[in-house]
């Protein structure tokens, strides 16, 4: 059975070129794609997906002022959701100053990519996380 693999990304440059690294590095991948955090939340719940890989900086919702924070408010939504807890998550950011998300990614036993990141690192990373299922 394919796993399925939820990439939330604003950047449809890091959105192609992670789902293209994940399907030609296995067929075993099914690649579903978000832009911001309403579609994000939204596929994650319709998908179920065995794994998200979420940017930290993403569109805010509607109404809401940009503050840079989307993406972690998406995986504290996700980890308080009994639906959606137990997805594995893979963090990004571009965030010069990523210490407090690091730290928040450490606490939660996420793993953490810095952009920009070696994409077949990326893959390995998601292969070891199936590997402990």
């Amino acid at each position: 059975m394919k796993k399925k693999i939820l990439i939330i990304d604003d950047e449809p440059a890091y959105l192609e070129i992670i789902k293209d690294e994940f399907e030609e590095a296995d067929k075993e991948f099914k690649v579903i794609t978000a832009m911001d955090g309403e579609e994000a939340r939204k596929k994650a719940k319709e998908y179920i997906p065995d794994l998200i890989i979420l940017d930290i900086i993403l569109p805010p919702r509607k109404g809401e002022v940009l503050d840079r924070t989307e993406g972690m408010k998406i995986l504290d939504d996700l980890k308080g959701n009994s639906e959606t807890k137990n997805i594995k998550i893979i963090i990004l950011t571009v965030i010069a100053n990523y210490i407090s998300i690091k730290m928040k990614a450490e606490e939660m036993k996420i793993p953490f990519f810095r952009k920009p990141f070696d994409t077949k690192e990326l893959v390995n990373t998601a292969r070891e996380l199936f590997k402990e299922e």
